[in-house]
């Protein structure tokens, strides 16, 4: 997948406008903005900010640790666990204008002096069964976007790049089970469909192909070493 499909894929070039205009609907107030009022825009990724809590909780992250957040979309588990444990995080996304939405959310937040934004090539979700999800899938439009490495191959990757696994977990039943509960609830207008294109179908695809074991939803802690 090139970078240009990358950005295709994830790019509108109104990401910031249409946040701020789904921050105005819900009557947030950009001048005095606190990280939990974005709580249900930012977190781009299965389960959302439940799975953001649960990997914050088993890792037990303090003022004294530097986190990574491979892969940081707009910067929500970023601003949540910079707000949360006064740590220091380095946000990395490959879509330039998620970058630059972090920045601009990171500082509407006061958290930008806690959190270093950049730009470099990270991925997710992991394949299951050997059979294709349907698409859209929030990663990708077509399938030949769509790359997905296994659970073995992800950790083989991860312990030969200089880190110790500390917890390795399959947590796609829940996930599932999380994304539908998820997708029953009312419409709001702070959500991730303010900024991510045919969120909804995309969504239902990723949550399908959950249940039916198509795809896998790991929850990892690891550490350098």
């Amino acid at each position: 997948m090139t970078y240009i499909q990358i950005e295709t894929q994830y790019s509108t070039g109104a990401a910031r406008q249409a946040i701020e205009r789904a921050l105005a609907a819900a009557g947030k107030d950009l001048g005095h903005l606190r990280p939990e009022d974005l709580a249900l825009l930012e977190d781009f990724h299965t389960m959302g900010r439940i799975a953001t809590t649960q990997l914050a909780d088993l890792a037990g992250i303090t003022p004294d640790d530097e986190v990574l957040d491979a892969g940081c979309g707009i910067g929500g588990t970023a601003r949540y666990l910079a707000a949360r444990s006064r740590c220091h995080v380095v946000a990395v996304d490959l879509t330039k204008e998620y970058c630059e939405t972090a920045r601009w959310l990171n500082q509407l937040a006061g958290l930008d002096d806690r959190i270093c934004v950049r730009q470099a090539d990270v991925r997710d979700i992991v394949a299951g069964e050997d059979r294709e999800p349907d698409f859209p899938v929030p990663w990708a439009d077509r399938p030949e976007y769509s790359h997905l490495t296994t659970s073995d191959r992800l950790r083989t990757a991860i312990e030969t790049s200089g880190f110790e696994i500390e917890q390795w977990n399959d947590l796609t039943d829940q996930a599932a089970a999380m994304m539908q509960t998820l997708l029953a609830l009312p419409p709001s207008p702070i959500g991730l469909q303010a900024f991510v294109p045919d969120f909804e179908p995309k969504a239902n695809n990723l949550t399908a192909a959950l249940a039916d074991g198509r795809l896998r939803a790991i929850q990892g802690i690891v550490r350098a070493v």
